[in-house]
């Protein structure tokens, strides 16, 4: 029976790649798994937020299956363990595994099975001055802790095979980044080379976006932050997202080499991957939150290792989810998921190895509902490949709650369709088939309430004009009264 490592990022948009060819990083780790594997470039996130996505791939289930829909705060998410659900540890138990999880986990019940190994911080400064947070301390004491697993297995023989998560949070330090550079504000000195703003961080589309992405703003606290920012601000956040991007590249290095030296690597099968993405910038917006554009949703999935051809491409005519990962690591370890819901994943290992190269699944979903319950914004998001349909409740507005994207033609999101008569057939296609994913899958999306306080929508619409305090920020400060 093979081995199976998992590494997770936190915040990876999969741009921020030197195998997508960004000059701005320096990857070389994530890279070499690339090189001696394959890359699957169209997956997507079906929630981006941390965690309602992990109590999703961790059972296979979609998130209004699972009842996690938010980050907690106000919004009570349900318990995977209570509902009974059946969790990917748990059948790798099953199937004679030792699962085993580091780092972070924000799963709700979802890791069910594995052994979760309690998390350690460890301080450190930055030689080069980039402000840390907890994100980069605890991925020290994760990485630490991994390699300590894996070098007390040198020289001894395995009596079970092991499926091991290192579930990292960087980039994610950059939430904190914002954090500490707050409006207006002048850059530090570092670096002396600022990257490229992305080709659609110029966009002034926001009159023809659903509500609930003009005002993101007032619903996300680190978009709020961003108000006043000038363009060099906008350059060194986005220096500073590829500066975290690297640490957890070396981090992942650091992994690899404990596994080399535990003499196991030849029979492990790796896969690299992300919970969702970030903003970086595009159409002026930061981190994620509410909207579905590709930064947030798209991530990287890399399998390499034991009886993964050494192809070193990427697989872009295929369309997965991160649905798509408890059947594939099921299908690593022999076994399967029970009790399959409408809308489950599939395995992508078949495609990764050649035996099959049709499109995947016709079309993907991600879905959004609220991150701490200070506003309610359900969303949801269809594509199928080439298209992209999204629907917020909030229908106000002259989008009616609707964007429909050609990725072929504009793979910046610059302009919404929904209003192009040369793609009215395609759009009430893309209707079509939400509403029978919504019923299929028992989405109740369409019986949702939304929630947005005027108070926290005083200034002129689009997230660029924000004033004033942000709906958890308002909320805090009147509790705290």
């Amino acid at each position: 029976m093979r081995n199976i490592l998992l590494i997770i990022a936190d915040q990876l948009t999969l741009g921020a790649l030197g195998c997508t060819d960004n000059p701005n990083v320096h990857t070389p780790n994530i890279d070499s798994l690339f090189q001696n594997g394959v890359g699957l470039k169209r997956c997507y996130s079906q929630y981006p937020l941390c965690g309602p996505v992990r109590a999703s791939f961790w059972t296979g289930r979609l998130p209004h299956q699972t009842g996690v829909m938010s980050n907690g705060g106000k919004f009570e998410n349900a318990d995977i363990n209570e509902q009974k659900i059946p969790t990917l540890g748990q059948q790798l138990v099953k199937a004679g595994y030792h699962a085993i999880h580091f780092g972070k986990n924000h799963d709700y019940g979802a890791l069910d099975g594995f052994e979760c190994l309690p998390r350690e911080e460890v301080v450190f400064k930055d030689p080069d001055g980039w402000p840390l947070n907890y994100d980069s301390f605890l991925d020290e004491g994760t990485t630490r802790q991994v390699e300590h697993y894996f070098q007390s297995m040198s020289g001894k023989p395995a009596d079970k095979p092991f499926m091991a998560v290192a579930d990292l949070n960087n980039p994610h330090n950059i939430c904190g980044y914002i954090g500490e550079h707050i409006g207006k504000h002048d850059n530090p000195p570092y670096p002396e080379k600022l990257p490229e703003l992305p080709s659609n961080f110029e966009f002034d589309d926001y009159a023809n976006r659903p509500r609930s992405v003009q005002y993101i703003c007032c619903a996300h606290r680190r978009q709020a932050q961003t108000a006043g920012w000038s363009r060099e601000n906008f350059q060194h956040y986005l220096a500073a997202y590829y500066h975290y991007v690297d640490m957890t590249d070396r981090n992942v290095g650091r992994i690899l080499a404990a596994l080399d030296e535990s003499g196991q690597r030849q029979n492990t099968t790796i896969l690299f991957m992300a919970d969702h993405g970030d903003n970086v910038a595009s159409r002026g917006m930061t981190t994620k939150h509410t909207s579905f554009y590709e930064q947030t949703t798209r991530v990287p999935m890399i399998l390499s290792g034991k009886d993964i051809p050494s192809k070193g491409q990427w697989l872009d005519t295929a369309l997965f989810s991160l649905m798509d990962l408890a059947p594939t690591i099921c299908d690593l370890a022999g076994t399967q998921m029970p009790d399959a819901q409408p809308g489950h994943g599939i395995s992508m290992l078949p495609y990764a190895t050649g035996q099959k190269t049709d499109h995947g699944h016709d079309y993907v979903v991600s879905q959004w509902h609220t991150e701490w319950g200070f506003t309610v914004e359900p969303g949801r998001m269809l594509c199928t490949g080439r298209y992209k349909y999204t629907r917020y409740l909030e229908d106000v507005g002259p989008s009616a709650g609707e964007e429909f994207f050609d990725l072929q033609n504009d793979p910046d999101e610059k302009r919404s369709l929904i209003h192009d008569p040369d793609y009215a057939t395609e759009l009430n296609r893309h209707r079509q088939l939400f509403a029978t994913y919504l019923k299929e899958t028992g989405d109740d999306f369409l019986t949702h309430q939304w929630e947005a306080k005027p108070r926290y929508r005083s200034h002129e619409s689009g997230y660029n004009q924000h004033t004033g305090l942000c709906a958890p920020d308002f909320e805090e400060m009147i509790a705290k009264q």
